[in-house]
């Protein structure tokens, strides 16, 4: 019975013995901590690190590293790092980084996962390097570029950091098909920069910031979607569709009828002057509106809500005009840095600090026009009169709304002012139906629409649930398709209509005898719908319609 026994065992270890053997199992490693460094002569420092090189060109993690302080810091030019997917993981301690890429050129970082420093990976007076296709989050900075020029930030995700990719004093970067989402602050942060690309990247919740930065490429990005507008030195331009605009060294343009909403700053304007911000919906941005180093710029009937910051942040600016505004629920409503502003008409309603002042600026519009409603206004109606002496109200509160000793409103208002709802912006849609001569005996099921709408906006954005035809008949759900019907190069939405509708829709509308009599007639129909962010189209077309006459029935009687 015991050899029995000691076979059985034996015959067991020696079956896991071979299952071990055939498929290579091993014990899992834990993640190694510490500092590696890649020496100047290409050396690997601790040579204990999880890290691997056989040419002193190409270094490959083996294993994740977790650091106290830095993550791995380079002292060799020249070279590759691969993560090939493994992480750095820090503290996110000042002032320690994932990678210190510090003087360093020609460098090649790839296929990393970066997380917790205080940034992710450091380029100073660096040049020729290329980051490219790393994971980069939960860092204070994803990436940050201090005078260095010539490097490439390629095809990263850097998301949840507090600001992803920072360029302070460098030029002729070049930041191209990133994915960057919800930094705690700025997206790209281009201060003090200049010739740098920053082209076809993706912002979702996020955006740019531009601090004193001129000469820059910034085109074919998106914020949630939507065109990333980058004017500069541009004059007499308007724009009317886009996630995020920034205009830079701009005369005359015109911002208005947009949906901006969580970027990190909805309009910002930078030595800009006589640009009108008209009728827009600015909300749950870090920023609403920014103007810094710009004059005569008129800010109007916008609805500013719910932005972390300011409402309407103002820099070293004067001689604008912001009224007529809807500004709600910001930490600061409006801060104006700047003197000779004119403030008046506003609603500024439960903001935590509705407005704060460096520079004399005017916050009415004398008597009795008024000057803003406060929600935070404690004072009486009880008199009248530019002094607030005479007998009767006049709903301008009796005593001032003080912000500073240099800004006051002297006439408060005592309720919201009434904004004048805007005309909606309809655009113009080209539309074309098939068939473009309507039997109106035949027996079809559909007509089909396609429908092309002007530069800047895409069909893709149409809700096809709100398209109409002539006002009262929907457009059938499906099916739906995009194409380019005509050979226009113009994308279109094709979109079907019951035909039996449209028939009996002609039928009521029309001079039924001379239809009847003449058998042709040329009618118009017009279609209209919204885009996804409300925004109104409508297109009219020509179609011919045809009454055949019935078999044996003459030309002078009435078809039954």
């Amino acid at each position: 019975m015991l050899r029995k026994t000691v076979s059985g065992i034996m015959l067991t270890l020696l079956f896991i013995s071979m299952l071990t053997l055939a498929f290579n199992i091993q014990p899992v490693k834990s993640t190694w901590t510490g500092t590696v460094y890649i020496r100047a002569d290409g050396s690997i420092d601790p040579p204990d690190a999880p890290i691997h090189t056989a040419d002193d060109i190409t270094y490959t993690l083996t294993g994740n590293i977790s650091s106290f302080k830095d993550g791995i810091v380079v002292e060799r030019d020249n070279i590759i790092v691969d993560g090939v997917g493994y992480t750095i993981n820090g503290t996110r301690e000042f002032p320690y980084v994932g990678i210190n890429l510090n003087g360093r050129t020609n460098i090649v970082i790839e296929n990393l996962r970066m997380s917790n420093y205080w940034c992710g990976i450091w380029l100073g007076d660096s040049s020729n390097n290329t980051i490219s296709r790393n994971n980069i989050t939960n860092n204070s900075y994803g990436i940050s570029l201090d005078s260095s020029l010539n490097n490439t930030i390629s095809r990263n995700n850097l998301e949840k950091n507090w600001a992803g990719i920072h360029l302070y004093d460098s030029s002729n970067n070049t930041i191209s098909k990133n994915n960057i989402a919800e930094s705690d602050y700025f997206g790209v942060y281009l201060g003090w920069s200049s010739k740098n690309n920053i082209v076809g990247n993706a912002f979702i919740r996020d955006g740019i910031f531009v601090r004193v930065s001129s000469h820059n490429l910034v085109e074919n990005n998106t914020v949630n979607g939507k065109p990333l507008v980058y004017l500069e030195n541009a004059e007499g331009y308007s724009v009317d569709y886009a996630g995020q605009v920034i205009l830079i060294n701009c005369i005359n343009i015109s911002v208005e009828n947009l949906n901006l909403s969580n970027t990190d700053v909805g309009i910002q304007l930078w030595n800009t002057s006589n640009t009108r911000i008209d009728i827009n919906n600015i909300e749950n941005n870090l920023v609403g509106i920014h103007l810094y180093s710009s004059s005569k710029n008129t800010i109007s009937r916008n609805n500013i809500t719910a932005n972390n910051d300011y409402g309407i942040w103002l820099g070293d600016s004067s001689n604008n005009t912001i009224s007529r505004n809807n500004i709600e629920n910001s930490y600061c409503g409006i801060y104006l840095h700047g003197s000779s502003n004119r403030v008046y008409h506003n609603n500024l309603i439960t903001n935590t600090y509705q407005a704060e002042s460096i520079g004399q600026n005017t916050w009415d519009n004398g008597y009795p026009s008024g000057g803003n409603y406060w929600s935070d206004y404690d004072g009486i109606d009880l008199f009248s009169g530019p002094y607030q002496n005479e007998t009767g109200s006049d709903g301008i509160g009796d005593t001032p709304y003080v912000i500073d000793e240099n800004n006051v409103d002297h006439y408060p208002l005592m309720n919201p002012y009434t904004i004048a709802p805007p005309v909606p912006l309809v655009i113009n849609a080209t539309v074309d139906m098939n068939p473009k001569a309507l039997n109106l005996r035949s027996r079809g099921k559909w007509i089909t629409s396609y429908i092309e709408l002007p530069e800047g906006y895409n069909v893709a954005d149409i809700n096809v649930s709100t398209i109409m035809l002539n006002d009262t008949i929907p457009a059938e759900l499906r099916p739906v398709a995009i194409g380019d019907y005509d050979n226009d190069s113009v994308p279109d939405l094709m979109v079907k209509f019951a035909r039996s509708a449209i028939i009996s829709c002609i039928l009521d509308n029309v001079n039924s005898t001379k239809l009847y009599l003449e058998r042709f007639m040329t009618i118009t129909l017009t279609l209209t719908g919204k885009l996804n962010d409300g925004t109104q189209f409508q297109g009219s077309t020509a179609v011919k319609i045809i009454m055949p006459m019935m078999r044996g029935v003459g030309r002078h009687i009435f078809p039954i």
